[in-house]
């Protein structure tokens, strides 16, 4: 709380200075809407916790991750174990993933890319192809189904149209080269018409990696289009195909780190080494998706997609290898009804979603990267369901009040074919099954809001979870769901004519039957439930644009960011054997984190962009006697961007990790033998230019 009065009064300070500030300036942080819980209302007036990556944030340093994008905004962390093994949590969501994105759900334009198992592979995707993302922070019952951790909506780049004829088409590439043999380049041909908007391309990433057995290659085709039937009528064609593999180097402990950072897993006397048993992953996956929008009248709207999956993943590891086949398929539809009335105004939306994942894994024995003889054999069919809805009311006195909940359920029948007939079926419902949420906000003159929220949550252990616990834990079968009560306060600002923006949110989230992972001796994980959490957070961001738009001036653009984030997140009531890990905090999570960024553009095209991130200690094991330490990044980008008539190019040159920092970029929580450390690059260079045509 003190931390929350001492922000909000600095919040206040720049009253004076927006009453004084000349209402003809030209804004460089110009309102935008943001799609949030469907509000579609500017983020000054959402009454969620909501962070938006704009185009600019996903091209500002590289061109092969998104690491740099997320981690500047308050509460989102993207980890990269090794290049092309990612991890995002949101509020901590997925500390217990080793590795992609559980807990929090992806959609990608507007359609879900999270399947019925609980899994989003974010490494298939191609960042060239992301225009925006939006994350929406905590659970989000009311639209999106029952999850604690929340929400991530991508939207894919559109073909921009001419101003005279509104027609255009473009061909553009981009080509990157780094250290360690990165490279990336891309290729995209674009149309835009008054009856169609569509963008197709292709993209191809690879590096030799810092640290031994940890190279990757991933090629992306994507086809996104827009069909405009008519007025009332859109249809959107979504389709991708990524063909993914990368090496895995391992975990290794402190000391191993500090002899040689750059070095794999070693053998041991039980062991072999990552680089005998010739660790990687091997990942394919379409995705196809169809959605229509449907505007009947100027209250009533429709929205309905369907959507389907089909993806391989072979992956040779130190004790195993696993071949994994997953086919999905689902729908949602979501109707609204928006009214206006003299004194009272607003939206009803009412929808439901569906995601059947059928999924076969075989696990055999790693004979150098070969698959020896079968280890285990399982069918697994998944089914996620969801009924919502979500009255919103623009009540007087600038008041919106959110009133929403959703229906949920998860079903699972397991058949271990290994051990046949054995049969486990899962119905893997809350105790209640209706997850409500309600928030209520209040504006003050467009320049301040205040707004709180209250909402439940469940969230399932995904199914390789289940199915890791069910075979390798000792003596434990079952994983309950877990369950969540949050509650939160926020203040948003936009000041001087919108030159000045500032967020600011706190919040409560009450965790039982916590999921954490675990490693047996093997290396092989497994998890358990960890009793209760509770996870206390605040987060701050503040943006601050310079804008002198005389054009005699050298300096066009000066902007400014500022994130901070505090996780107080620690174990209540959880004893691990005979060991009381009450009050411990939860490993994974840095407790302090903040990120800067500043851009810096000149009228005639140069620019630098500077960003610094920081990390506190990170809890490495549930009882805190391992920690990571405290590092400091410090990237940066300088180049040159002009537009000649129908040409437009970019030139650059950059930097990540200045400093020099020895960090680990994703930790093994809960190691066996204390491997916690997969060590992320030092100070490492690149280059590249981007070209686009338009005719």
């Amino acid at each position: 709380m003190k931390h929350f009065l001492y922000l909000f009064l600095f919040l206040l300070s720049f009253q004076n200075f927006a009453q004084e500030a000349r209402q003809d300036t030209t804004l460089l942080l110009n309102e935008a809407i943001v799609k949030g819980l469907e509000s579609f209302r500017t983020n000054l007036n959402t009454s969620v916790a909501v962070s938006q990556i704009k185009s600019r944030d996903i091209e500002r340093f590289d061109n092969t991750s998104l690491v740099s994008a997320f981690n500047i905004n308050p509460g989102v962390r993207m980890e990269e174990r090794s290049p092309g093994s990612y991890r995002i949590a949101i509020r901590g969501s997925s500390i217990r993933s080793p590795f992609g994105v559980r807990n929090v759900k992806v959609y990608w334009n507007d359609i879900p890319l999270t399947d019925a198992n609980g899994i989003t592979y974010f490494n298939l995707m191609d960042m060239n192809t992301l225009g925006s993302i939006e994350v929406i922070k905590g659970p989000s019952a009311s639209i999106y189904g029952a999850g604690i951790g929340g929400v991530i909506l991508l939207q894919s780049k559109n073909a921009r149209t001419a101003e005279t004829d509104n027609s255009r088409r473009a061909v553009s590439t981009n080509w990157l080269l780094g250290s360690y043999g990165t490279q990336n380049r891309s290729l995209s041909y674009s149309t835009a018409t008054e009856k169609v908007n569509a963008v197709i391309s292709y993209a191809h990433s690879q590096t030799d990696g810092y640290r031994d057995n940890s190279a990757m290659v991933r090629d992306v085709f994507n086809y996104r289009s827009s069909f405009f039937i008519s007025d009332k009528n859109t249809l959107n064609v979504n389709a991708f195909y990524s063909d993914h593999n990368y090496q895995t180097p391992g975990g290794l402990t402190k000391e191993q780190m500090e002899a040689n950072p750059r070095g794999s897993r070693p053998k041991t006397p039980a062991t072999p080494s990552a680089i005998d048993q010739k660790a990687r992953i091997f990942q394919k996956l379409f995705n196809l998706g169809l959605s229509q929008q449907y505007q009947w009248n100027k209250n009533w709207s429709n929205t309905t997609s369907l959507f389907s999956s089909f993806s391989i993943l072979k992956n040779p590891f130190i004790t195993n290898y696993e071949v994994r086949n997953e086919q999905s398929l689902g729908g949602r539809n979501i109707t609204s009804y928006s009214f206006a009335g003299t004194s009272l105004s607003g939206n009803l939306k009412i929808g439901a979603e569906a995601i059947r994942t059928t999924s076969k894994f075989d696990n055999y024995d790693n004979n150098q990267g070969v698959p020896g003889k079968r280890q285990t054999e399982e069918e697994i069919n998944s089914v996620q369901a969801s009924l919502f809805s979500q009255l919103e009311l623009v009540l007087p006195h600038d008041i919106i009040f959110t009133l929403g909940g959703s229906f949920n359920s998860q079903s699972i029948n397991y058949l271990n074919l290994t051990k046949a007939p054995d049969l486990v079926k899962i119905n893997d419902n809350p105790a209640v099954p209706f997850s409500p949420r309600i928030a209520v906000l209040k504006n003050f003159n467009n320049q301040f809001t205040l707004f709180g929220s209250y909402s439940l949550g469940f969230s399932s252990p995904t199914v390789q979870e289940f199915s890791a616990t069910y075979q390798y834990s000792p003596g434990l079968k079952v994983l309950a769901a877990e369950k969540g009560r949050n509650l939160e306060f926020g203040i948003k600002t936009e000041l001087a004519d919108k030159r000045i923006k500032a967020e600011i949110s706190a919040y409560a989230l009450q965790l039982s039957n916590t999921i954490v992972r675990r490693l047996n001796d093997g290396g092989l994980e497994y998890f358990v439930n960890a009793g209760n959490t509770a996870q206390n957070g605040l987060e701050f961001s503040s943006e601050f644009a310079i804008i002198k738009p005389q054009s005699n001036l050298f300096i066009k653009e000066i902007n400014l960011r500022a994130a901070y984030t505090l996780n107080d997140y620690t174990y209540k009531n959880y004893t691990q054997t005979a060991t009381d890990l009450s009050g411990k905090l939860l490993p994974g999570i840095a407790k302090h984190s903040a990120a800067f960024v500043l851009d810096v553009i000149q009228k005639h095209g140069f620019f630098l962009h500077l960003m610094s991130n920081l990390s506190g200690k990170i809890a490495l094991n549930d009882a805190n006697t391992f920690y990571a330490d405290p590092y400091q990044l410090i990237n940066g980008r300088i180049g040159f961007h002009k537009k000649i008539k129908h040409v437009e190019g970019k030139i650059f040159a950059g930097f990540d990790n200045l400093l020099d920092q020895t960090y680990s970029l994703g930790n093994d929580t809960n190691a066996f033998g204390n491997r916690f450390y997969n060590i992320a690059p030092d100070r490492t260079f690149n280059s590249g230019v981007s070209l686009s045509y338009h005719f």
